[in-house]
Parts: structure tokens; sequence; C-alpha cells
């Protein structure tokens, strides 16, 4: 009900406002505003007719006006030119001619500008034409300086070009190199990875019968010393004690074995001159602690007239020696 009151008075007051303008374009505030219009526009037409007609005497007489003025700028112009002509053509030319000598001998020192007492423009253009000269001189003195300083260094940058591209050439030989090596080095470990890994299969297999051989022994000792620890009668050892013997003497071997194994795959050799004669000495020596042994029953001929010395190891002679001795 509110809303309403309050539209209704807004309503009210439009349509007063409307009657205060007018309703009509000639009635109200409106008429009164087309009335002042219209009289704004006579009065400005008035005012071009009036602005026309002035115009028209103004041109009358300032066609006479400037004819006059033109007359006599024209004597004052030629006057001017005149003077102008004498005051300032000569020192002009001096300069065009100095400028051309410049252009002529390529900006070198030497050439003679004109100089003048005059205080005008053509002299102040002199002095600073003058100017410009000795720093144009200077900054080309700067440039030719500059220039050789460039061509030294570009010599001095081909130079060190020319020692780059060789240690390029060398660093890609080397680099070459490098990879050859690394290609070998790596043929020679998936060799030595191969040979390793077939060394330890042989290791593995040879660990195995070893170990197989070691038992055979080893379990025949512990079945005399389970036969004593049963029977303790003093009267077995006799017989009990020889069967020790042969077992003893197998393990022995096959420790012998091993070691004779490690020393033939030990790569630290010793490598000397080796006489024939001292090694069968040695060998006598050795022969000697046999029990039936009898140096008359051995004899070594040799055809050659100075005594024989060849290059060997003395370990590996040792192991041949070892396995001849334990031949039947």
């Amino acid at each position: 009900m509110r809303k309403l009151q309050l539209y209704h008075q807004i309503f009210e007051q439009l349509v007063g406002l409307e009657a205060q303008i007018g309703f009509e374009p000639n009635s109200g505030r409106k008429g009164r505003l087309a009335a002042l219009s219209q009289k704004v526009q006579n009065n400005l037409q008035l005012l071009r007719q009036s602005i026309s007609q002035q115009a028209a005497r103004q041109r009358q007489f300032g066609r006479w006006g400037m004819l006059s003025l033109l007359a006599g700028a024209f004597v004052l112009v030629s006057l001017a030119g005149t003077r102008i002509a004498r005051q300032v053509g000569v020192p002009i030319r001096q300069l065009s001619e100095a400028i051309y000598q410049i252009i002529d001998h390529q900006f070198q020192p030497g050439i003679q500008i004109p100089h003048t007492q005059q205080r005008d423009e053509v002299g102040r253009l002199a002095r600073d034409f003058a100017l410009m000269y000795e720093q144009l001189l200077a900054h080309n003195e700067e440039i030719k300086q500059q220039s050789e300083e460039i061509s030294t260094q570009r010599d001095l940058l081909a130079e060190q070009n020319i020692t780059i591209l060789k240690a390029q050439s060398q660093i890609q030989h080397i680099n070459n190199a490098l990879t050859d090596l690394n290609q070998a080095l790596e043929q020679r470990v998936a060799e030595r990875t191969q040979a390793l890994q077939e060394t330890n299969e042989e290791l593995d297999l040879f660990l195995y019968r070893a170990s197989h051989d070691l038992k055979g022994p080893i379990a025949r000792l512990e079945g005399l010393l389970h036969l004593a620890q049963i029977d303790p009668d003093p009267g077995l050892l006799p017989e009990l004690l020889p069967q020790f013997a042969p077992n003893v003497r197998q393990l022995h071997r096959l420790l012998d074995k091993f070691l004779m194994i490690f020393e033939i795959n030990r790569e630290d050799r010793t490598w000397e001159m080796i006489s024939l004669p001292s090694l069968w000495q040695e060998a006598l020596v050795a022969l000697a602690r046999w029990q039936d042994f009898e140096e008359e029953q051995f004899e070594l001929f040799w055809k050659w007239q100075s005594p024989l010395v060849f290059h060997s190891d003395r370990s590996l002679l040792v192991i041949i020696w070892s396995i001849c001795s334990r031949m039947p």
C-alpha cells in the first residue's frame, strides 16, 4: 500500500513538471524556447549580411594597399640581395671550394680553411666549419689507430683460430684413440670376465671333485678311529696303525695337489736362468731322501759342449719334479 502511494506521488510530480515544460511544442517553456531560437537565427542572418558588405569594401581598399606594399618590399629585397651577395657570396664560395678539396683529398690534413673577420652568421659558419674540420681530422686519426689495432687483433685471432683448429684436430685424434682404447678395454674386460667365469666354473668343479677325494680318506680314518674306540684292546693297535699311513699319504698328496694348482695359477712368476747340471744335482739331493735310492742307478748325458742353461721359473720345475716323483 505504501509503495502504491509513493508511486502516485511521483506520478503527480511528473505530471506537474510536464505541465510547466509544455505538452505541445508551442506551449509553456517549449514555446518560449522556440520563439527565442527563431529570434537568434534572424539576428545572425542580419549580422552575416553586414559582415559581407564590410568585407567587400575592405577588399577594394586592401588590393591597392597590397600592391603598394609588394612594390616597396620588392625594392627593399633587391637592395638587400645585392648587399648580401657582396658580403656572403665570397666567403660561401671559398667554403664550398674548401669542402670540395677536402672530399677530393679524402679528408686528409693540409687543406686551408678560409677565415673571415665577419661577426655575422657567415663568419660564425666559417669558424664552426674550421672547428668541425679539426675535430674530423682528429676523429679520422683515432679511427685509423683503431683500424690498425683491429687489424693486429684480427691477425692474432687468425693465428689463435689456427692454433685452436690444430688443438681441435689433436683432441679429435685423442678422442678417437680413447674410443679405440675403450673398445679394446671393453673387449679385454669381456674376455677377462668370460675367462673368470670359466675359471669359477672350473674351480667349482674342482672343489666338488676335491671334496669327494677328501671324503674317502677322511671317512676311512674316522672308521679306524671308531673301531679303536669300540674295542680299546691294545693288541689291535699293531693292526690298525699301518692302515692309517696310506690314508694320511693320500691326504698329503691331495694337499700337495692343491698347492701345485695354486702355484700353477699364480701370475707373479720369477723367471731366471737355470743351469741343467745344477738342477740335476738338486734332483739327486731330493731323491737321496728315499730309502732305496742309489745314485749309481742314474746317469745323465748331453751332447752340448757348454753347460745347458735355459730360462724358466724354478717353482714350476719343482712342480714338474714332484709330479714325476709320484709316477709309478
